[in-house]
């Protein structure tokens, strides 16, 4: 409770509990807050339902020394971990090399407390200093579980809790699976209104991986150049030349490292050029950010209607929770600007139901105007 009865909440951890021991957690106050400060109730909340009845999740939270500080000048807090590479539970090679930043950032990490174990055993690793970096090059495994832990202290003697636990499976089993490609764009049918749309894909195999030279993207038959990122699977392509109004056809297909080869998916997709003003010196067009709800939208576009303007283009965040509801509301309400180009951009809000599924369902692709 602040000074004045008000209830204030404060998160003392980012997500999950995850460690074992005794470990200082903290909080910062807001200085706007009237003071003097009031400790109510300390509580936990479950974040994660789907963990509900499953036995391997469960332990018992102690408290010790709880306490406001004004002056923030103790070391009370261990390394952490970040950026743990690879991300993945299962490898498919014999060799990898495991990378880890440490950090503290008061007293700092002291190397010689840093420790590796592989399957219980401590393992010699290498610590970049400059870059805080953790590794361990593994070579000639076997097929198996591999357990590392790793831990370190700073210098002022505090743990890191939590430290690094992870298992990896090493599967050395053959690579009978084809790459798989999804999120392609254009999207079937779209209506693009550049003509130089941008081609995007992303592309996986987990087991053998993909090299760049073999993923092949043909456009009316020409085979275009291909930037792909292995480690995040995303890639894409641009026209060599602008492309006509009408109708073209897009094909993409990809071999993994095995020689396995995925089938080609096509896409059908149009191009329709806005027309470049008459005076390409003076011309207008209508730029609309965040209206969210579909009444605000009405009145922008009823005002809208009533300007000469060439276009009008839609900056994102033109629903408010991203349901289909909203969209169709939102179309409606496009039929105010009487036949003037409308041209929208995806917002943080039209992804919150996790996707931008339903803006491509009512747009196209959300990068090609």
């Amino acid at each position: 409770m602040d000074g004045e009865g008000q209830r204030k909440t404060i998160n003392l951890t980012d997500g999950n509990i995850d460690w074992f021991g005794w470990k200082y957690v903290d909080a910062p106050l807001d200085a706007t807050w009237p003071l003097p400060f009031t400790l109510e109730k300390i509580y936990a909340v479950e974040i994660d339902k789907s963990l509900v009845g499953n036995a391997d999740y469960k332990g018992d939270i102690y408290f010790q020394q709880i306490r406001f500080v004004y002056i923030d000048d103790e070391d009370l807090t261990g390394p952490t971990f970040h950026h743990v590479y690879p991300k993945e539970n299962v490898m498919y090679r014999r060799a990898f090399v495991l990378s880890v930043q440490v950090s503290d950032d008061k007293s700092g990490v002291d190397p010689t407390t840093i420790r590796m174990l592989v399957n219980g055993k401590l393992v010699k690793h290498a610590y970049d200093a400059n870059e805080r970096i953790v590794s361990y090059h593994f070579r000639d495994l076997d097929e198996g579980l591999l357990h590392i832990m790793i831990t370190a202290k700073d210098k002022a003697g505090n743990i890191s809790l939590p430290g690094v636990d992870k298992k990896l499976w090493i599967d050395l089993s053959p690579d009978t699976k084809s790459p798989v490609i999804s999120q392609m764009t254009p999207t079937q049918y779209e209506i693009c209104y550049t003509t130089t749309p941008r081609i995007t894909f992303h592309a996986i195999d987990e087991q053998s991986g993909i090299d760049e030279n073999d993923i092949t993207i043909t456009l009316n038959g020409e085979r275009l150049h291909v930037t792909y990122d292995e480690k995040t699977g995303w890639g894409y392509s641009l026209p060599e030349k602008k492309l006509r109004d009408g109708e073209h056809v897009l094909r993409i297909t990809a071999q993994d490292r095995a020689g396995n080869t995925c089938s080609p998916i096509e896409r059908r997709f149009f191009i329709r050029e806005i027309q470049a003003p008459i005076n390409t010196e003076n011309f207008r067009i209508a730029v609309i950010p965040d209206t969210h709800a579909v009444a605000y939208a009405a009145f922008v576009f009823q005002h809208i209607a009533n300007e000469d303007v060439s276009f009008v283009m839609h900056m994102g965040d033109m629903v408010d929770a991203g349901i289909n509801e909203e969209y169709e509301q939102f179309i409606k309400a496009t039929s105010l600007l009487q036949n003037k180009r409308l041209l929208a951009v995806a917002g943080n809000h039209e992804a919150f139901q996790g996707n931008l599924d339903l803006f491509m369902s009512h747009f196209g692709s959300p990068h090609t105007i």
